[in-house]
């Protein structure tokens, strides 16, 4: 009964290591995430469909790069980028920049700070140059969401790729870590006290 009692209390550690892996919020404006940009349905409403781009941003270092392609150069308008909380409508501008004559957009912006308003979303708009208004332009290109968004409504098409995204920070893999650790120490402690009885059976 004791080993029992041993793999039971060890399989309930395991299981409330696995429920805080799966309730730690995914604090993705903690730790740099790199988000696939697309023509998404419901929210693009201007450019070429086929346009495409990554945005590598870092809310606590206070920086973003934007690369893109597909994008046509611009003669009299000027892109800009802006990281969104969807469920608040805050947002953040990233700074305005234009593709070049292939139609490419590398764009680098570093900032003393950048508000943590929770964001799950970027999007690049079009905005005039010399534009007085502070909030968006209604023409909305590409745009992406982060890892493990939480919107009030989802676009009728997600991003797709290929490429691995960060997903989780320090809390999530120390409590992903903490749980195989768990399990690592039942398997040695079973197998001690499978022994110890075998050992006993027989000096009996």
């Amino acid at each position: 009964m004791r080993g029992s009692s041993i793999l039971r209390l060890l399989s309930i550690a395991f299981l409330v290591a696995i429920m805080a892996f799966n309730t730690v919020p995914a604090s993705a404006n903690g730790v740099p995430v790199k988000l696939i940009l697309t023509y998404l349905t419901g929210y693009s409403n201007w450019g070429p469909t086929g346009a495409a781009g990554v945005a590598d941003i870092g809310v606590r270092d206070g920086y973003a790069h934007i690369t893109a392609t597909g994008l046509p150069q611009l003669p009299e308008d000027m892109y800009e980028g802006w990281l969104v909380n969807t469920n608040t409508n805050q947002t953040f501008s990233v700074g305005k920049f234009n593709a070049d004559a292939n139609g490419k957009i590398d764009y680098n912006a570093e900032f003393d700070k950048i508000p943590d308003l929770s964001y799950n979303f970027f999007i690049i708009s079009v905005e005039p140059k010399n534009d007085p208004d502070p909030a968006a332009d209604a023409r909305k290109s590409i745009a992406g969401f982060y890892p493990a968004h939480n919107t009030t409504q989802d676009p009728a098409q997600l991003p797709q790729t290929g490429e691995a995204t960060p997903l989780y920070g320090l809390g999530e893999m120390l409590a992903v870590g903490g749980g195989l650790l768990l399990t690592l120490c039942a398997g040695v402690v079973v197998g001690r006290w499978s022994k110890g009885r075998a050992s006993a059976g027989k000096n009996k």
